[in-house]
Parts: structure tokens; sequence; C-alpha cells
């Protein structure tokens, strides 16, 4: 590469010709779902507010490991406020175990939030604490951020059943009902409606007494409901198989003149030993005593010199 485009590319990387901006002091209120990975991240994102002089909100919404998970592997030798819960990391660490102590403390804690961050970051100026907006933060304050949400909060028991209300709510609703599985009517088997053996049953019965859809009832024994559905309908269908019974001629099966009947015993004279082949005893030969010293009957048959 020639000096001149090394150096373009140079200026154009080293140009200060970008606008930097922050999500919460461009819109007046920023989001975090899920717990951040330490507590600078927090300060980061929340500290940004209200640079405008406008109001800004920052809402924070943790896993609910953040508040269960336990703090007694914590290395307490250790001065790094972002240390991990778990003590020592690992390759395959889940994310409760690489979860930096600072910023569990941070979620977990009634202090003024102002005031974590204080001593987080070591700050012993005057101005630290100082509050110069309307509301400092969710914490006990004399005048503190309340948030009036429409509405019920949702919940999740143990059992993983969530809810809109808390449990002392009596009017509180379950939001993941289980739905029960509907199979599609397109999809559905032909046995739903009469299975072999009903057929087979409905096939012994005389056609004098299916006189109505009443009997194809009687005689499968159905359900009220399955009779409005379906017993119109079996019954045209075995109406209709019937009348084309009574309908189709009888086919009668006559003897050509050349055709020989089949041969029975005695039929025909100076024959009358005759049997089927299926009925003829086989000859069976006589059984003859046969020696079993093969060398005494080799010596007998060994003609003299």
């Amino acid at each position: 590469m020639s000096k001149s485009y090394l150096k373009n590319v140079f200026d154009d990387f080293a140009k200060v010709d970008v606008l930097p901006g922050s999500g919460c002091a461009g819109c007046g209120g920023r989001g975090r779902l899920r717990c951040p990975a330490c507590d600078a991240d927090c300060d980061q994102r929340a500290g940004r507010g209200g640079r405008r002089g406008r109001r800004s909100v920052y809402l924070l919404m943790p896993e609910p490991w953040v508040y269960t998970v336990s703090l007694d592997n914590v290395d307490p030798s250790s001065n790094d406020p972002d240390r991990p819960i778990s003590g020592k990391l690992i390759r395959n660490s889940r994310k409760p175990e690489r979860a930096g102590l600072a910023v569990i403390l941070y979620v977990r804690s009634q202090l003024c939030l102002r005031e974590i961050f204080v001593r987080y970051l070591g700050d012993k100026t005057r101005e630290a604490l100082k509050i110069s907006t309307e509301w400092c933060c969710d914490r006990e304050h004399e005048t503190y951020l309340q948030l009036d949400i429409p509405g019920k909060f949702i919940y999740e028991d143990p059992d993983h059943k969530i809810y809109a209300g808390d449990v002392d709510e009596p009017d509180r609703v379950h939001l993941n009902t289980p739905k029960p599985k509907k199979s599609k009517a397109k999809v559905r088997p032909a046995t739903f409606i009469l299975d072999p053996k009903g057929i087979k049953l409905l096939s012994t019965v005389y056609p004098y007494r299916m006189r109505s859809h009443n009997d194809v009832v009687t005689v499968l024994n159905e359900t009220c409901e399955w009779a409005e559905e379906w017993a119109a309908g079996v019954f045209h269908i075995i109406s209709i198989y019937d009348d084309e019974l009574v309908r189709r001629p009888r086919v009668v099966q006559k003897r050509s003149v050349g055709e020989k009947k089949t041969r029975k015993p005695g039929e025909l004279e100076g024959d009358s030993d005759w049997q089927p082949s299926t009925k003829r005893q086989r000859p069976v030969a006589p059984l003859a005593e046969i020696s079993t010293n093969i060398r005494r009957r080799s010596r007998l048959n060994k003609p003299e010199e």
C-alpha cells in the first residue's frame, strides 16, 4: 500500500466528525432488562439521564435470581468491589456465578442509590449527595419517586404459574392457564365416527331391523351427542347399500355340456375301489432285520479264494 493511501485512511480514522449521543440523555428515559455485569455499568447508564436539565427515569429490571443467590462464596480478602460472587470463575461459569458483588448489593440495597454510587466511586465531595432534581430514586426519601402504573403487577409462583396480582389480592388473574389441545376436524381419523368394532356390529344386524337412525344408535349404544351428529349419516349409507343389494340381479352359474362331474367312489362300474388321491394310502415297505456289525457282514460277504 502506498504512503498516500495509508495517510488518507489514518486521517479518516483520526478525524473527529462524529456526534456522540446516549440513549438516556437524548430520549429522557432508559430501561435495562436483566442484571448488568458490574456496578460501573449501572453508574454509566443511570448517570446519563437528566444532563439536559429535563426529567429522566432509569429503570432496572433484574432477574429473580438476583434476590435469592447466595453470597457465601465471596472472597473476603479481595478489595475489588466487582469481584464475582462465586469466588473463582471457570470457563463455563453461568451468569449468576459471574455476577459482581457490588451490583448484587446495589439491587438488594434499601439505601439511597446515589449514596451507593458515592461509596462505590469513593467520592467524598460535598456535592456527591446533593439532589438537584425533584426525585432521586425509589428508596426512602422525604420526597421519593413513586411509580403509579395502571393495572396489576405480574408475579410468578414457585410452581411457575404467572398471575396478574399478588398472592394477597383477591382479584388476581391466572395468565398462563393451560389450554386443552384440540385436534383439527380435517385431520381426525375415520374411527372418530365409527370404529371397526362398530362396523362389524352393524354388519351382523338383519336389514329389516334397520328402520331408522334410532336403530343405529340402539345397536351401537352411542350417546345423544353422537346421535345428533352422525346417526342420520350412518343410516343413510346403510340404506343405500341395502337398496343396491335388492336391485342387484342374481347370477346363476350353469354347467356346460362337456363339463365332467367329480368322480365319487363306486360311481362307475368296475371301479368300486377308487378313492381320491388325498385319501389313498401310501405303500409301506416291510421292515427287515439289518446287521449293525459292519466288519462281520463284510467278512461273510467276502468271496472265497
